[in-house]
């Protein structure tokens, strides 16, 4: 069956781990509450009793929370622990890791609690779910978190009283517009294809093969990777020539991360009233931060800046295409 491994409170789980003081306290890792703008990356359990989840602006974190811990993301032992992790699931199948966090794989239903007895032996906790789909077992993985194991066999009966929320790729803004037509549940979608069909149009029989537990989507083979960047958002806007400083250090710290070639790079930039605009300069070998202050320079605007961004793409490796195995 395809699975989906999913971490608990990553983020949370792995600060515990190197601090067991954290544990049994509300833990929230993201933004600090001294910042004006920053969301909740994620947050322990103890937390979430509070009402707290993922990509809450912090401002609502600290208010609902004001006693809670709250710590700035450490990514670099969240990727150490991430690999650990996945070196675990390669014992058992091929992967196909999805974040930092989560991972597919096929494997026989049996093999569920050695995953989560390896996953604990690092002092770390999963929920798996199973299903013939991909789809059906991400919702099932999330069915009895923390550390559950839901194995779906039957999976239109399974699905049929759940948000049609559940359904990854159903947002708030679809969610709302297929609410208003009195769909709520997946029962609902799976009534009438026609009806789901003219919805949601050719997305819609994707949706409807899911809802009614006729989905076979297994894992997926991802082709090279096409780019890397970073970005940053302010928490007070700044002029156009106050930035080149951090455009400088956005580029040296991509730099660390692309020990392959690239032919193009991008600038991106968010301005105080929201929009956004993208520039690219395409030439053999550029070099990042000269080709980055250029495309900078030649923007021009009196509007303050709220976030910047540098990506690199068409990437290669000594003419060797790039693989997952590549990273």
């Amino acid at each position: 069956m395809i699975a989906h491994v999913d971490m608990d409170a990553f983020f949370a789980a792995v600060e515990e781990k190197y601090n067991p003081k954290l544990k049994g306290k509300p833990v929230i890792v993201g933004a600090l509450p001294t910042q004006k703008r920053g969301i909740v990356s994620t947050c322990n359990y103890e937390a979430r009793k509070f009402g707290i989840h993922s990509a809450m602006p912090i401002s609502h974190a600290y208010k609902r929370c004001p006693k809670g811990i709250y710590l700035r993301p450490n990514f670099r032992l969240y990727i150490k622990e991430s690999r650990n992790v996945m070196s675990i699931l390669r014992k058992f199948s091929e992967i196909e890791q999805v974040s930092i966090d989560e991972a597919y794989l096929e494997i026989d239903p049996k093999d569920t609690l050695k995953i989560k007895k390896e996953v604990k032996k690092i002092n770390l906790s999963c929920s798996i779910g199973l299903a013939n789909s991909r789809y059906i077992a991400k919702i099932a993985s999330d069915y009895k978190k923390p550390g559950g194991i839901i194995v779906v066999k039957q999976p239109r009966k399974f699905l049929a009283p759940m948000s049609i929320r559940k359904i990854p790729g159903i947002g708030k803004k679809t969610e709302k517009y297929l609410n208003e037509k009195g769909i709520k549940t997946i029962a609902d979608l799976a009534k009438d294809k026609y009806r789901t069909l003219k919805l949601m149009g050719k997305w819609g029989e994707h949706i409807y093969n899911i809802a009614t537990g006729k989905d076979r989507t297994g894992l997926l083979h991802h082709g090279p990777r096409k780019s890397q960047s970073v970005e940053r958002t302010y928490q007070d806007d700044k002029k156009q020539k106050d930035c080149l400083d951090d455009l400088k250090k956005l580029c040296k710290r991509l730099k660390k991360y692309i020990n392959y070639e690239f032919k193009t790079v991008s600038l991106k930039v968010r301005f105080e009233d929201f929009s956004t605009i993208t520039r690219a300069k395409t030439k053999e070998n550029p070099d990042l931060e000269k080709t980055a202050l250029e495309i900078f320079n030649n923007i021009k605007t009196k509007k303050k800046i709220r976030l910047i961004g540098v990506r690199v793409s068409n990437l290669s490796r000594k003419g060797k295409q790039l693989t997952l195995k590549s990273f």
